[in-house]
């Protein structure tokens, strides 16, 4: 439900609130303003009075991203105009001062389409039809990989912006499934034993019984007559270290060479700006969240991708 205005605290690395910002319609407009999933929701092209109040007033703000959305009363840049223009998506405000930094998140609407769910139905479409494309490329049963460094650098931003967004949305969740649910095989392994040691039952272990080769006496309790020098017994140990398992640590690699490209590039710029300093918190979140989904226990046991796996590969192995 759209109000007259709204707050949300702005918060530290560690979660506590140094400030918080206000945002409030102008009066006789009609633009769109709510609390929605714990953010401030505000809509394109609109216009709004926004304020920061802090329990402890040390001087001039800092606010990024600046003149681009803000315009700012008065040099200590706490009250003024906040226009989002066409900035559709999630907007990541920074608040410091002297002695302290944090984050608030606005969430930017659509004003063309009315229904969240068509803007975001969109963005779903767009990404099944680019990944479709990308892997009928893919078409034989295997090939083999090869690194190859270049790149086309206009397309660099376009490619982690796609990446950004689909973590951004469901990434966490969907790293978590993948981590928690890994692909699972058994491998065969053939060790020998001294006659007498205990068996499991089945065929394989009957035939080993029988099998041709240096064999000794039997004691009167078997009633075999001899018994092989040494039983070969077939053991099966469960593994991770699976085709399946190998794909997903080789794009999760590829994804944060990506995102370390992109933050290499921005944070080589001599003036930072503000698209320039959003890249570079947008990069090191993607990072984050790819090095806490390496880490998991079930990479260590993983081994390198040496040929890519079909669509219908992977299938059969899940």
């Amino acid at each position: 439900m759209t109000v007259s205005w709204v707050s949300s605290p702005v918060r530290n690395a560690t979660g506590d609130a140094i400030a918080m910002l206000t945002v409030s319609r102008l009066p006789g407009r009609r633009d769109r303003l709510e609390f929605a999933d714990e953010q401030i929701v505000l809509e394109e092209e609109g216009t709004y009075v926004f304020a920061i109040e802090r329990a402890d007033e040390l001087g001039d703000l800092i606010v990024e991203p600046g003149d681009e959305l803000f315009s700012f009363d008065d040099t200590s840049r706490s009250r003024g105009r906040l226009q989002p223009r066409q900035h559709v998506g999630r907007i990541r405000v920074v608040v410091r001062d002297a002695r302290a930094e944090g984050v608030v998140v606005l969430s930017v609407r659509p004003r063309k389409l009315d229904e969240e769910t068509e803007y975001r139905q969109m963005l779903d479409d767009i990404a099944d039809i680019a990944t479709e494309a990308i892997l009928q490329g893919f078409a034989p049963a295997a090939l083999a990989l090869v690194h190859d460094p270049a790149t086309r650098p206009e397309l660099l931003y376009q490619q982690f912006a796609f990446l950004q967004a689909r973590l951004s949305t469901s990434g966490e969740h969907d790293l978590a499934m993948v981590l928690n649910r890994p692909h699972r095989a058994w491998i065969d392994q053939e060790e020998h034993r001294l006659p007498g040691s205990p068996l499991r039952g089945g065929s394989r272990q009957i035939r080993a019984l029988t099998r041709a080769g240096a064999r000794v006496p039997a004691p009167s309790n078997v009633a075999l007559a001899s018994l092989p020098r040494r039983l070969a017994v077939t053991r099966s140990e469960e593994t991770l270290d699976t085709e399946p398992n190998r794909f997903v640590a080789f794009a999760l690699q590829r994804w944060r060479e990506l995102a370390f490209r992109v933050l290499d590039l921005l944070t080589a710029q001599v003036k930072r700006s503000g698209p320039i300093s959003r890249g570079i918190d947008a990069a090191g979140e993607v990072i984050a969240l790819l090095d806490h989904a390496l880490s998991a226990p079930m990479f260590r046991e993983v081994g390198r991708l040496t040929s890519f796996p079909t669509g219908k590969r992977l299938s059969r192995s899940s």
